[in-house]
């Protein structure tokens, strides 16, 4: 037998819309169970659920699809197939259901199979067997009937009144039967026990139709029906106020006609219920479990809420944005007067970035007010930013979830990129819709959030989770809290503070991060300087008051916190980063991990306070270039690669020009450090005092101190810090490239000593004022442990004796003759020096010489001997060394005054000359001394 094409007997699903004009039914019935499951007639509500009518009320459902856990109260509803299961001591029990039918599935007995029957394997194979075989015996009894005479005085029965011949008298009897029978039933499908039956339910009807609300008999029925009429209003009001209530419950996209199986097309439907959604403000639009696929960009209207259960996810399935917060048919200003009070709560997206590769933003949000996500999931994006957020305010993103990106090949910015941008309004920065008036964004918080990857093959973390990349002159966004939040792997910075003003950043955890929180400012004569015509200001802003507190930053790949700014050379002062507090965060290491660069990162800072914070197993703990009116207190630093505090001047046109300045650092504990622990250069008016530092020059036993003065540094206070002896080299070091710098009351040693300092210092020293206030001295010991007095014009006077000391100084150039001794003359000329710049003794004791000597070559292979003669005769060459360099090259010695003690009596006469030479073809004939500065020191005894 030739079997039915099964595509061609579809199985039909008859739904309801479950609208007010199609709504869904509710039904009770009585089911039987077999086999363990009872077959209801229609495909159950889920939200509505299904329930057992009992008289002892233990019935419950459970949603655990093991139909091997059910117990003898438990009962499973598969609410796809109607089918409800038991266990199985309820076979064959009949029990009754109540439920709201959504509709039913018709299926054609052509898939309705037979097991047992070879010959005939569906039900329709069988059914029109059956039915053919009624045929054939029907035409044989009718041939059978008219092979028999029959008299004429017998009626043919077969003929009805009307002449309709029927094939057998039995046809006939069963037509005529059928009448009666459909003429006991009315058009409401109600079968009555026989005609009379029916005749009186219908006049009674007539009857009651007489009768009104009250019990009132009227007398015709258009009496009636004026009442009626009557009350016509109420009845419009009570259903409004029914549409009303269904409304304030929510609109579920299911009921509605969406699929949600990942596959259907669903943007209609859903679209439409936002446009619901705009006419009835606060309306909330529920999306059930499922996955909806849309084939365009959704517009969500003001006063709108949207909830999910069950995590349901919105499919993207076209080249654009998922959702639009905002009608481009209706743009805004300022903060959107009409785009306010939008939510979404529960709700997932998938970018599907597998099938649709091109760049996108997933959410597009501008001139908005009171935008609120929570429990939100965002995953996949493509070259653009999960949230793109513009001229907005009072938004909260919380417990959401920012996973996945891939960068389009080619687009370098992306490099960069913010899975939530905060923005101005600008037509280059969000030219989707909107006024383009520069409106910031202010009064965000995204708190409790996760930024990552994502399952997805070719997936990445974001490069920036949050922050900005672009800006307009004169306008700043915030108002900004990010706290209580997971950073992992974002490949450029977990935070990025582009101009931003106040700005809290608290409690987050940076993991593996390439920056944890990276500040900028606006760059002069650049794209972000520009005014919001497009003009070019040509100004350096940043923004202030930014605070970083209670973070965790481990494995950063650069640094924990990198506030960097552009300077260039025409608006220093406005290019600075000021106000910020980094307070009580954590920077740490862990498997044998460590980042490039330091910890913290600061260049052009103004009142920074870098406090309480905890360094462990870090490139370096505090780097800055430029940074005044700063305090770093009370941080602990262990195991730094180099050193935990450093200074310098990368820009050599902005040297000692008092840009690193006015620094306090105390309070901090150093404790292994592979150099120096505090390193200062460049640096101005500073105080260290209060530091404990040890275990320092850890990489090289005697090469590095605990605290170094290096480099034109000056006007300092080094005060009651505790360096005890280690493999340092000296506990603390004031280089002779220094001046004004003074020590007092240190517990500090090295190996190599315990406080050395250069000669244009205060020394290790206090200071004392008279009591008119017009006089202060520096009191310190000199080399001889006497007491000495130093004035402001660094006159040094013996306390109670005469003076001690002397002093002398080149200040220019002199040349070099080869092969001669070129004798040196002072300028500056100090006490009992002669003309001739040499030095006639006072009184018997010790010439100290302390040199820094620059030597410029115009030629190659140099050597040197600077040389002292006493009373004409040469008493000692103090180095001799040679050189061979490139041409116009120039070096420089120190050569410390600790080596070169000569006595001297009174009226020994010193004089210092300078021999040189050199070698080679076509050089030139002489070189120059390029100075011999600091100072000589003659020390005498009285």
């Amino acid at each position: 037998m030739q079997q039915n094409n099964l595509f061609n007997d579809p199985i039909l699903f008859k739904k309801r819309k479950g609208t007010i004009e199609d709504p869904f039914k509710n039904i009770v019935e009585t089911v039987q169970i077999v086999n363990g499951k009872a077959q209801l007639k229609e495909i159950p509500n889920r939200f509505n659920k299904v329930e057992i009518l009992s008289e002892d009320n233990s019935w419950y459902e459970t949603n655990d699809s093991t139909l091997s856990l059910l117990d003898k109260n438990s009962f499973y509803v598969d609410y796809l197939n109607g089918v409800v299961s038991f266990d199985s001591t309820h076979e064959k029990e009949s029990l009754t259901f109540k439920y709201t039918g959504e509709g039913a599935c018709y299926f054609p007995d052509s898939r309705i199979y037979l097991t047992d029957d070879d010959e005939f394997p569906n039900l329709t194979g069988k059914i029109n067997d059956l039915d053919r075989n009624i045929r054939v015996q029907g035409n044989r009894i009718d041939q059978q009937l008219l092979s028999i005479p029959q008299p004429s005085e017998i009626v043919d029965t077969r003929i009805d009144r009307n002449g309709k011949v029927y094939s057998v008298s039995k046809s006939r009897i069963d037509a005529e039967q059928k009448k009666i029978e459909e003429a006991y039933i009315d058009l409401n499908n109600t079968s009555y026990k026989s005609l009379k039956s029916r005749i009186d339910a219908e006049q009674k009807k007539i009857e009651e139709a007489y009768v009104g609300q009250n019990g009132i008999i009227y007398s015709s029925l258009k009496e009636r029906f004026l009442e009626t009429e009557e009350n016509l209003e109420s009845l419009t009001t009570n259903h409004k106020k029914l549409n009303a209530d269904i409304l304030n419950r929510g609109l579920n996209v299911k009921n509605y006609g969406a699929i949600g199986d990942g596959l259907s097309d669903d943007t209609s439907i859903i679209q439409e219920i936002l446009n619901i959604a705009k006419e009835n403000p606060g309306l909330e639009v529920i999306f059930p479990r499922g996955t909806y696929r849309t084939t365009s960009t959704l517009i969500v209207h003001p006063n709108t809420r949207i909830s999910g259960i069950g995590r349901p996810e919105i499919l993207r399935g076209h080249s654009g944005m998922i959702f639009m917060l905002g009608d481009p048919l209706n743009p805004q200003t300022g903060y959107g007067d009409e785009n306010q009070q939008i939510s979404f709560d529960g709700i997932s997206t998938n970018g599907n970035v597998l099938e649709f590769k091109s760049g996108f933003s997933q959410i597009g949000i501008g001139h908005n007010t009171s935008v609120i996500f929570r429990n939100c999931t965002f995953r996949d994006t493509v070259g653009g930013h999960v949230i793109d957020l513009n001229s907005s305010q009072k938004v909260i993103f919380d417990f959401c979830s920012f996973l996945g990106y891939r960068i389009v090949d080619g687009d370098e910015a992306a490099t960069q990129r913010e899975a939530i941008q905060v923005a101005e309004h600008t037509k280059d920065g969000f030219p989707e819709y909107g006024d383009y008036d520069g409106t910031p964004t202010r009064n965000l918080t995204i708190e409790n959030c996760y930024f990552g990857n994502s399952d997805t093959v070719g997936m990445s973390p974001y490069p920036t989770a949050i922050g900005h990349h672009a800006g307009v002159n004169n306008i700043y966004n915030e108002h900004i809290c990010i706290k209580n939040n997971k950073f992992v792997g974002m490949t450029f910075a977990g935070v990025r503070v582009f101009k931003y003003r106040d700005v809290i950043i608290s409690h987050n955890r940076f993991e593996n991060c390439n920056v944890g929180v990276r500040i900028n400012n606006v760059a002069p004569n650049s794209y972000s300087s520009k005014n919001l015509d497009g003009s070019q200001s040509g100004n350096a802003q940043a923004g202030e008051d930014v605070i970083i507190e209670g973070n965790y930053f481990i494995n950063s790949v650069q640094e924990s916190i990198r506030a960097t700014a552009y300077s260039g050379q025409s608006d220093l002062e406005n290019a600075k980063m000021k106000g910020v507090k980094i307070l009580n965060n954590t920077f740490k290491n862990r498997n044998n991990h460590r980042n490039t660069a330091a910890s913290i990162n600061i260049i052009w800072g103004d009142d920074y306070l870098i406090e309480g914070n905890t360094f462990k197993n870090v490139m370096r703990g505090v780097h800055f270039n430029f940074l005044s009116r700063s305090k770093i207190l009370n941080n602990n630093f262990e195991d730094m690669l180099t050193e935990a505090i450093f200074s310098n001047e990368y820009d050599e046109e902005l040297h000692n020009l008092n840009y690193t300045s006015d620094l306090f650092i105390s309070g901090n504990i150093v404790d292994k450090t592979q150099k120096t622990g505090i390193f200062l250069q460049r640096t101005n008016n500073f105080i260290i005092k209060n530091n404990i530092i040890k275990n320092t020059s850890m990489e090289k036993v005697n090469e590095y101190n605990s605290i170094f003065i290096a480099t034109e540094c000056s006007e300092g206070l080094i005060s009651e810090n505790i360096a005890p002896l280690g493999q340092n080299r000296f506990g603390i070091e004031v280089s002779s490239k220094c001046r004004d710098v003074q020590t007092f009351n240190n517990n500090a040693t090295g190996i190599s000593g315990k406080v050395r300092l250069g000669l244009d210092n205060l020394g290790d020293s206090f200071r004392l004022h008279s009591v008119d206030g017009n006089r202060s001295y520096n009191i310190r010991l000199d080399d001889f442990d006497r007491l000495v007095k130093i004035d402001s014009n660094k006159n040094i006077t013996r306390i109670g004796g005469t003076q001690s000391y002397s002093f002398a100084s080149v200040a220019d150039s002199i040349p070099i003759s080869k092969g001669v001794n070129n004798k040196i003359v002072f300028n500056n000329l100090g006490t009992n020096f002669s003309n001739d710049g040499s030095y006639i003794v006072q009184n018997d004791g010790y010439l100290h010489i302390d040199l820094k000597v620059t030597i410029k070559y115009p030629h190659k292979n140099f050597s040197h001997v600077l040389k002292i003669y006493k009373n004409g005769n040469s008493y000692s060459e103090l180095f001799h060394h040679p050189f061979s360099g490139s041409s116009e090259s120039s070096e420089s010695f120190i050569y410390p005054y600790s080596t070169a003690k000569i006595p001297v009596s009174t009226n020994d006469k010193i004089q210092f000359y300078f021999y040189s030479d050199w070698s080679g073809t076509g050089v030139a004939t002489q070189g120059s001394l390029a100075t011999l500065q600091h100072y000589v020191r003659i020390f005498e005894t009285d």
